[in-house]
């Protein structure tokens, strides 16, 4: 493998590490505001 496609391997598991932080924070979100209105009914 060469140094390019290594990089190019890396950067694509960083975007997926980013992705799922972003959707495990959206989903963080929605359940955290969902157990407040639970709370509040």
């Amino acid at each position: 493998m060469s140094i390019v496609t290594m990089a190019k391997a890396r950067i694509e598991v960083i975007g997926d590490i980013n992705q799922w932080l972003i959707l495990s924070d959206i989903w963080c979100t929605i359940t955290s505001t969902l157990g407040n209105l639970n709370v509040s009914e």
